[in-house]
């Protein structure tokens, strides 16, 4: 039966892991060659969130270090494939491509809509839509 994995227990799985703070590292991502860590692992209060700022999907990383999806779920029942809808992926990409484009010309935002920036980038990352770590392909 897998067992959840604590940010610690992964971590110790990738190299050049370092811990930021509580419960949130930074590692170089094992599923591609990466020279100085782009890998974020952190707990949430369910599940441990991963993020590679070079586009690498959540399962692509799992993968790399044999570590099965539900893994990731403080509960392995409670892990079911979520589906993401075209309208969820186009309002991201938008949401990605607006914020990344305003942030290049200097612009700040408030930590609400960093929030949401954040969010939607993660979620095209868990996806495996981004392809590269600055955004999208395509909008």
């Amino acid at each position: 039966m897998a067992h959840y994995l604590s940010a610690k227990s992964f971590s110790e799985l990738c190299d050049g892991a370092k811990r930021i703070k509580d419960d949130h590292y930074i590692a170089r991502c094992p599923a591609h060659d990466d020279s100085s860590p782009s890998l974020n692992i952190q707990e949430a209060k369910d599940k441990l969130l991963l993020h590679c700022h070079a586009g690498c999907s959540v399962e692509q990383v799992c993968e790399a270090v044999g570590v099965s999806m539900k893994q990731l779920f403080t509960s392995s029942g409670d892990y079911v494939k979520p589906t993401y809808t075209d309208d969820e992926r186009t309002f991201d990409k938008f949401m990605v491509a607006i914020f990344e484009t305003e942030r290049e010309k200097g612009l700040s935002y408030s930590e609400r809509d960093e929030e949401i920036y954040v969010k939607s980038k993660l979620r095209l990352a868990q996806h495996g839509v981004l392809k590269d770590g600055r955004g999208l392909d395509q909008v």
